[in-house]
């Protein structure tokens, strides 16, 4: 219930009262990109209310470049109900992007051109984080600009598959 008392300059109060309806989210996606000291970062999230089976998130060439090839290369982070664990990726060499290959209890993740897959997401994970960490321009990419509007889209398989998108918001730092 909410309940707003509206007080005019002249004449009597007046109370209105509502009933708001709110639900959480079945599925939400964010990402966002910041200044490292060593290039920049690229988070891309998913939060949902049921189990995820794996993500693909696709990001736009603004932001692409040189895509989990920084130092460090990057991590992933699952939530499930028993808690939240991280896990490294795996530097890339020679110009090829990191990775991590799954493994029982660890998820797969697999950067390639403009699209980062995480597969194997371990049973009743809620939340999938992927941070990578690209290094400075040229190599990289340069920071969006205040008020560049870019989107990123993802892919979430689970009993259903659903894709989201979401503007890339540059933060601070």
């Amino acid at each position: 219930m909410l309940t707003a008392t509206l007080r005019p300059a002249r004449g009597a109060a007046r109370t209105l009262r509502t009933t708001l309806r709110v639900a959480p989210c079945a599925t939400r996606f964010s990402a966002r990109q910041w200044r490292t000291t060593a290039g920049s970062a690229l988070r891309l999230r998913v939060d949902s209310r049921t189990p995820v089976g794996s993500v693909t998130f696709t990001v736009p060439g603004a932001v692409a470049r040189g895509l989990g090839t920084g130092r460090p290369a990057g991590r992933v982070r699952v939530v499930t109900g028993a808690g939240g664990r991280q896990f490294d990726l795996r530097a890339g060499r020679a110009g090829t992007p990191a990775g991590l290959s799954a493994a029982p209890g660890r998820p797969g993740v697999q950067v390639r051109g403009r699209t980062v897959a995480v597969t194997g997401v371990p049973a009743g994970a809620g939340i999938v984080e992927v941070t990578v960490y690209q290094p400075r321009a040229p190599r990289g990419p340069r920071l969006l600009r205040r008020g560049a509007r870019a989107t990123a889209t993802a892919r979430v398989r689970a009993a259903t598959t659903r894709r989201l998108t979401a503007w890339i918001e540059r933060s601070a730092g």
